[in-house]
């Protein structure tokens, strides 16, 4: 018998094709079309999934104490319940549930102007870093401090560390 009779056979019989048929020909002599079948174990529960009545505890929990973040509720479960539950596996839940809220953010806008203006050289004095990479020499932080009043350079510094 040639190859390709049984790879024939197989994809007419299975709808599949010749070529997506990834089986010996001994194999299919000895097994015939039961070797085309996929006998591998199904997916299994993981080994670290939590329990359903553990989700519905923390989602209780959760509707319970809405203000807790998702790290501070996994906390508070595994200390009232005993019972170790992560804060990313709190976070997917509450996020599948759509319980998860935005942060609340503080808005703060920039003044127009400082609130305490110097009036006079020396009052106030500011300082900056300023890294610079020179091609072939590596390097250089150079750190000044200015004056607020005058806005001039008062002293500066050029180094290698």
């Amino acid at each position: 018998m040639s190859v390709s009779r049984p790879l024939a056979l197989m994809s007419q019989r299975t709808r599949v094709s010749s070529h997506s048929v990834a089986i010996s020909l001994g194999m299919y002599q000895r097994f015939g079309d039961d070797a085309l079948v996929d006998k591998r174990p199904g997916p299994r529960r993981a080994w670290s999934r939590i329990p359903d009545e553990i989700h519905d505890q923390i989602l209780e929990m959760a509707l319970e104490l809405s203000e807790l973040s998702p790290h501070e509720l996994a906390v508070t479960f595994t200390d009232s319940k005993g019972y170790f539950v992560s804060e990313a596996s709190v976070y997917r839940l509450l996020k599948a549930h759509d319980l998860i809220t935005s942060p609340a953010f503080i808005v703060m806008k920039a003044a127009s102007e400082f609130k305490d203006k110097t009036t006079a050289p020396n009052q106030l004095w500011q300082t900056d870093f300023t890294y610079l990479k020179i091609i072939g020499w590596g390097w250089y932080y150079l750190s000044t401090i200015l004056d607020d009043f005058s806005r001039y350079i008062i002293s500066w510094k050029l180094c290698t560390r």
